[in-house]
């Protein structure tokens, strides 16, 4: 069943009654759950009852794997490990890494990777 993005307006809250695209349930989209919504950075209205999204958030961790970066060391979940890759960055530094190799055009042109050691993590 498929449904079409609707965005919460934040000038008109009001609750809404949606149907779930996973099961087809009809569930109450609370102007209080708007309100959270906008406050994540949410932008759009669910798709799935809270129900189905449980179920969904479940189904996704099962499927993380647990890695450790090889700067920091700090441990985190990754939904993949690309094929052939032999070490594992953390959000964070994996963040600065695609700064610092964005940030020369050097390393565009050459399609040079970046040794970085122990990168400034902005937190």
């Amino acid at each position: 069943m498929a449904t079409e993005d609707r965005k919460i307006d934040p000038q008109n809250l009001e609750d809404k009654t949606l149907t779930c695209r996973d099961c087809g349930v009809r569930f109450l989209f609370t102007i209080a759950e708007q309100k959270r919504y906008l406050e994540k950075g949410l932008k759009k209205e669910p798709g799935r009852c809270p129900e189905c999204r449980k179920k969904h958030r479940e189904a996704i961790n099962a499927t993380m794997l647990k890695v450790k970066c090889r700067i920091c060391g700090k441990k985190g979940l990754v939904p993949q490990i690309p094929e052939g890759a032999l070490d594992t960055l953390c959000e964070d530094c994996f963040v600065k890494v695609k700064e610092t190799y964005l940030s020369n055009p050097q390393n565009l042109a050459w399609k040079k990777i970046p040794e970085i050691k122990n990168p400034e993590i902005k937190k």
